[in-house]
């Protein structure tokens, strides 16, 4: 449970409350204050109570799932946020991010900073996101202004996604060279990760510019990809001779 990050807690919480809180207003003396309409639709949201929470339980299902690794616990929690959109967003976000957090935990976590770095290699996404940003807070714009405000709502949650992913990508470089060790983000929504020269057996870069590396971890040797396709394209060259530099020079084949 350590490993899931806070923003699925935060997520689960925030639908958790939305739906105690929906509920606890639905009450006759509400209903009595609405017109026929109104009150059909309250009406429908009461016998939908059930299934609401059942929801709640797919959530609560998936994060168990992500905590004990199994490969489904995604699936099972997205499709559990994603039944309580706009809101939802965040607990998918959450569980995104925890799921990385618990597929690359045998690796060593990166500390916060560059301090000593030889060479340090930016995104190649934070302008995409950026243009989603941007593109999903105009739509949303002028969904609200031509009156269709829940699916103004819901493109805003995308559009707020995509901004938290344009800082977060900003501010952790996909490739960064130190003399002992390099630090890589092996996925967009994963943290960055530390790869001791000495404990990588072997680097094999394929023909779609991703890299395999074979690291000798606590419990074993396993691999771990990554993409030179998420440094930015005019510095791609310069990265990959600077890593076949670096792990040559610590007698790391490059194959």
């Amino acid at each position: 449970m350590r490993l899931l990050h806070p923003a699925a807690w935060a997520g689960f919480f925030l639908n958790c409350a939305l739906v105690l809180i929906l509920f606890a207003t639905l009450n006759e003396a509400l209903l009595a204050e609405l017109d026929a309409q109104e009150r059909a639709v309250m009406e429908l949201m009461q016998s939908l109570r059930p299934i609401v929470f059942g929801i709640l339980v797919i959530q609560a299902l998936g994060l168990a799932l992500i905590a004990m690794r199994f490969g489904a616990g995604l699936v099972v929690a997205c499709i559990g946020g994603a039944l309580m959109l706009p809101a939802g967003v965040v607990f998918i976000v959450g569980c995104v991010l925890s799921h990385y957090n618990i597929r690359y935990f045998r690796f060593f976590p990166a500390p916060s900073g560059y301090a000593g770095a030889r060479a340090i290699f930016r995104t190649a996404y934070a302008r995409r996101f950026w243009i989603m940003f941007g593109v999903g807070a105009a739509l949303a714009f002028l969904l609200f202004n031509t009156g269709l405000a829940n699916f103004a709502f819901l493109i805003l949650a995308f559009a707020c996604t995509a901004m938290y992913l344009a800082f977060r990508v900003t501010t952790q470089h996909p490739l960064v060279l130190f003399d002992t060790h390099l630090t890589i983000v092996p996925a967009v929504m994963a943290r960055r990760v530390v790869l001791p020269y000495q404990a990588i057996r072997a680097a094999t870069m394929f023909a779609d510019s991703s890299i395999r590396f074979d690291v000798d971890t606590a419990d074993g040797t396993h691999s771990l990809s990554w993409s030179l396709n998420s440094v930015e394209e005019q510095s791609r060259r310069a990265a990959l001779e600077a890593l076949a530099t670096a792990l040559t020079a610590n007698n790391v084949p490059l194959l």
